[in-house]
């Protein structure tokens, strides 16, 4: 009895914590909403819910956004692109959803998302421009899914958080520092 009590419990306690967790995410609110273009190459819709979660949708290629700077004093200071349709929310980004259909993420289009801790791509995704997620200090680990071919130049550099990222076979060319100053200490493939 006290085993079939106890397994009970525990798959009651496990659908409890699965309901709550999808009625959270039912829930959430969208606090912030836009649309994002990169001309004929690709456009889609962007929306930030009060959890953190940015969920950008569309098709095609997203524009390459860049990184800003600004020298003060004689020292180049490196910010977030002023373009980025999601610039103004870019410290409540705790998770990125890229739905199916994306196939670049441009680049800068995460540069400097501090609390961004989890990222999902789709199997549409081909490749991750340059310095998409460079400084996005709060990310631990990424799998990037089979078909993207290439990661640009310092993608993930100064990513100190990043322990644990993978690769699939499909990737052909990796960016000069993709994973400078990054805490990556396993990479799988």
């Amino acid at each position: 009895n006290r085993k079939i009590s106890s397994v009970s419990m525990r798959i009651f306690s496990a659908a409890f914590l699965i309901f709550f967790a999808s009625y959270a995410q039912a829930m959430a609110e969208i606090v912030a909403s836009g649309e994002w273009d990169n001309g004929s190459a690709g456009s889609g819709t962007w929306s930030l819910s009060d959890t953190g979660e940015l969920t950008i949708s569309g098709t095609g290629k997203m524009k390459n956004y860049g990184v800003g700077s600004d020298v003060i004093n004689g020292v180049t200071n490196y910010r977030p692109s002023a373009s980025l349709p999601w610039h103004d929310y870019q410290q409540d980004i705790t998770s990125v959803k890229i739905e199916k259909g994306i196939t670049s993420l441009g680049s800068g289009s995460f540069y400097a998302a501090h609390w961004l801790v989890s990222v999902s791509l789709p199997d549409t995704l081909t490749s991750i421009g340059y310095c998409a997620f460079d400084c996005a200090i709060s990310l631990t680990s990424i799998t990037i899914p089979e078909g993207v071919t290439s990661i640009g130049y310092q993608a993930f550099g100064n990513a100190y958080s990043l322990t644990s990222i993978t690769i699939p076979d499909s990737v052909t060319s990796i960016g000069k520092g993709a994973f400078r100053n990054s805490g990556v200490t396993a990479i799988y493939c």
